[in-house]
Order: C-alpha cells, then structure tokens, then sequence
C-alpha cells in the first residue's frame, strides 16, 4: 500500500492506495498518524477514494487510529468513501463511528467550521457578553 500526505491548516490529509487489510500496510496508517499526533497534528482527513477493500483488521487500525486522536481532542474523518467501503463500514455498523464526507474538501471545511464555532465562543467567553444576570 502506497500512502500520500498533505498537511493543510493542520489538517493531516491521509491518501491510502490500495487496500486496508491487516499486516504491514495497514499498520502503515497507524504509524502515520500516531508520528503526526507526537507533532501536536490532532485532526485527520483519510481520503478512501483509492481504497478498493476493507477488512476487519483494517477497521481496526482505524479504530485504534481514531481512538488515539481522540484522545487528543483530535478527530479522524473519512471522505470519498467508495460504495464498496461504505456497504462493508455499514454493515459492520462503523459508519456510525467515523464522520464521512463526500469529499475531501468537505471534510476540511467540517473541521474549520468547528474551529470557527469554538473561537466565537472563546470570544464571546473572554468579552463578557456571557454575563449572566439574576432577577
């Protein structure tokens, strides 16, 4: 498995070719991800669009993957999602862990619209505005 990478806003976006089986390429993923969290890079795009198979095994080093950023307040997100993938994460019911987008530039924009959210609330904190009154 050939994986491409790209670090956009601090978005790691993660290109697997191939399949995501068990054995070295899977783990290819894991290492990934876990080097860029040792580099503060909490949040992740996994773009499937070449990604032609998916096992267990292989739903389990994204778990394990996801889990580990989320323990850094990170997220990981799958965008374009073949329909094979989708049917396999769906019937396993993992469709409902992982967020998923129908591209990749959407799933960017998920994560700026969430940082956007959370720095209009730090400043409407930090003005005061917030105070709250008693009658």
């Amino acid at each position: 498995m050939e994986i491409g990478k790209e670090i956009v806003d601090e978005i790691v976006i993660l290109r697997p070719k191939g399949n995501i089986l068990s054995g070295v390429d899977a783990n290819m993923i894991h290492q990934m991800v876990h080097e860029e969290l040792e580099m503060n890079r909490i949040n992740f795009v996994l773009d499937m669009t070449d990604v032609s198979l998916i096992n267990s095994s292989g739903i389990g080093i994204l778990i394990g993957a996801l889990t580990a950023a989320k323990n850094q307040n990170g997220e990981i997100k799958l965008a374009s999602v073949t329909d094979k993938v989708a049917h396999i994460l769906s019937m396993m019911r993992w469709d409902q862990v992982f967020k998923m987008y129908k591209s990749v530039p959407e799933a960017e924009q998920s994560f700026i619209s969430l940082n956007q959210r959370e720095t209009q609330a730090e400043n409407y904190v930090s003005s005061g505005d917030c105070r709250r009154t008693v009658g």
